[in-house]
């Protein structure tokens, strides 16, 4: 199964999510298309656990660097949290978020693919907040932090990561609390 996905991840690189065909990942994982649809039901399925893999990478390196930044700070303060979040000039982050889009652009159409990146995002959300709990706890206590910023600014970026979040993430009062507060001077 290793060679299939590997070589469904080359396929992806060369020609994109639309062009990969489930025959050319078969040559190249040395496999057959009956095969790939045992272990996989159909394309569909291969994408979903391609792609889902790909998407739960992207997250994780997302808060793995953000640990590595701020794991070593004893005393955090607010102004480190922002230095330590990735910057959309990051190379790293220009290369993830183009393969985040088509990867939730994929789950619109392609339900396991759906099912999938909601699992991992509810798990990657609760990952984030008992980080960011860990992280609070190591501020000063002039510093205060409003955690709403990372499940509400975060999501809002992305409005396809709400709908991925379902109730996980926060309700439409929650998020209109939010927005008066924070446009208030």
């Amino acid at each position: 199964m290793e060679r299939i996905l590997i070589s469904a991840r080359k396929e992806i690189a060369a020609k994109g999510i639309l062009g990969l065909r489930v025959a050319d990942v078969a040559e190249g994982a040395f496999s057959s298309v009956t095969q790939i649809y045992r272990y996989f039901g159909d394309r569909n399925g291969l994408l979903a656990r391609v792609l889902g893999d790909w998407y739960e990478e992207s997250l994780d390196q997302s808060l793995t660097t953000i640990q590595k930044r701020l794991d070593v700070i004893e005393n955090v303060t607010i102004d480190d949290i922002a230095d330590a979040l990735p910057s959309p000039t990051e190379d790293w982050v220009r290369v993830h978020s183009g393969m985040r889009l088509q990867i939730l652009a994929t789950s619109v159409t392609n339900s396991a693919l759906q099912e999938r990146l909601k699992a991992i995002a509810s798990v990657h959300l609760l990952r984030w907040n008992e980080y960011i709990e860990r992280v609070a706890s190591r501020l000063g206590d002039e510093e205060e932090l409003d955690d709403r910023v990372f499940t509400i600014m975060i999501a809002m970026q992305m409005p396809y990561y709400r709908f991925l979040l379902d109730d996980g993430g926060f309700s439409e009062s929650e998020y209109r609390d939010f927005l008066r507060q924070k446009l208030r001077r």
